[in-house]
């Protein structure tokens, strides 16, 4: 039986780290209708005559039909509970219709919400300024190219104090980091 010795590896173990703040350049808001009436279709109509002059207004805004989508819609019954009579009734119609706004002219963050708000929405539930995904691919190459460099300066410092020079790369990783 052989056994051969592995010939010792000698490693720089060194981690590259990259941190930059980036100014968003999308904007998301979640806003829409939310009203009660009688019957469902009731409901339903008055919604989709408010939600109707939203679209309109925003489109008045500049925006385009795909920069606007329907987030969340729904018609439920309203219902009260009798104590006397332990049971519950349908009292009328709850209609919700939320939609979701994404704009890269962040500066106009303010007059989407106004004009949603005037046209008679009476519902802004979130607005958050992101990065496009385009320029969140663009920005994780920059990061991950960045850290590399990082590491390389650390390990060629380490290494010239050492006396050594690197002559091959062993591993590289990648860990997690993130673009908001």
């Amino acid at each position: 039986v052989f056994t051969q010795a592995q010939p010792e590896k000698r490693v720089i173990d060194v981690q590259g780290n990259f941190l930059a703040s980036v100014e968003p350049n999308q904007v998301e808001l979640i806003a829409g209708f939310e009203n009660e009436a009688s019957t469902a279709q009731e409901a339903q109509q008055k919604n989709a005559q408010v939600m109707q002059a939203v679209r309109e207004a925003l489109f008045a805004k500049g925006l385009d039909k795909g920069d606007i989508e329907t987030s969340f819609f729904s018609v439920e019954a309203v219902r009260e509970y009798d104590e006397k009579n332990r049971r519950s009734f349908v009292t009328g119609f709850k209609a919700i219709h939320l939609i979701k706004v994404k704009s890269k002219e962040v500066p106009k963050a303010g007059e989407f919400i106004d004009a949603i708000v005037v046209a008679g929405a009476n519902r802004v539930d979130s607005i958050s300024f992101t990065l496009s995904e385009e320029k969140q691919i663009e920005w994780r190459k920059t990061a991950l190219e960045k850290a590399g460099l990082n590491a390389r300066e650390k390990a060629q410092a380490i290494a010239g104090s050492l006396g050594v020079r690197i002559v091959a790369l062993n591993r590289a990783s990648e860990q997690f980091f993130e673009v908001t």
